[in-house]
């Protein structure tokens, strides 16, 4: 996946005897690359993609932002242990989530949540859901972009804790959660950068004015070479 936006900042006009020779726009642009971390995963797990450092040869890196996005499904069970049906309330899977890339480490927490309902005595009820989305971004400080920079790739890691997922909610002492879930996550990393300057283009009247100079050039040389000759 790769995104390119241009927003113009700037012209440099250079004028040289009536002609006019333009210098390419300074333009600020950004491009993204991602990869994913892991993918349906029902356990406590670790993955890691490589995506590609700034090329420096597009211009000058101005700031890097890097995304982690998580996606998944939570099932929570609740067991009633009690004589009675009971009711509960506020029923949570909520799990960890840890991005790690140069200088950059964030914990995140990803859970499907507010969950509630009534158990019958003796009975366990399973109730499931989407993950809260877990759509973290974060920049990278100036003092750091330098990490990004290159030919090669940076490597990004992440890990889902569900084995230690957090299962709970509100009910009678008598009412117990457990659960599992399913997770998947990617990274993005976005550089901002600041083009390369283009490379000078004469701009039409400097291509006419040269050309006639060359003409003009070729005629006269053909002139004195004929002069020379009528001379010998």
């Amino acid at each position: 996946m790769k995104k390119v936006f241009a927003i113009g900042l700037s012209v440099a006009v250079l004028s040289v005897g009536g002609l006019s020779i333009s210098a390419g726009d300074a333009q600020a642009a950004t491009i993204s690359y991602s990869g994913n971390l892991f993918s349906n995963v029902t356990q406590a797990t670790t993955g890691s993609a490589s995506l590609l450092k700034f090329d420096s040869a597009l211009g000058t890196l101005t700031g890097v932002t890097l995304t982690s996005q998580v996606s998944g499904s939570a099932a929570l069970s609740v067991f009633n242990s009690t004589a009675t049906s009971q009711g509960f309330s506020k029923g949570k899977a909520e799990f960890d989530f840890n991005l790690v890339a140069p200088q950059v480490s964030v914990d995140s927490t990803a859970g499907a949540y507010n969950l509630s309902g009534t158990v019958a005595a003796g009975v366990t009820n399973s109730y499931s859901g989407p993950v809260s989305t877990v759509d973290g971004s974060y920049n990278v400080l100036s003092s750091d972009l330098s990490y990004y920079i290159g030919n090669g790739t940076t490597t990004f890691t992440a890990t889902g804790d569900l084995s230690d997922g957090s299962y709970s909610g509100k009910g009678a002492s008598g009412v117990f959660f457990s659960g599992t879930s399913l997770l998947s996550a990617n990274a993005i990393v976005t550089y901002t950068y600041t083009e390369a300057p283009a490379a000078a283009v004469p701009e039409p009247l400097t291509i006419l004015g040269a050309a006639t100079a060359v003409g003009f050039g070729v005629v006269f040389k053909r002139h004195v070479s004929k002069n020379n000759q009528e001379d010998s």
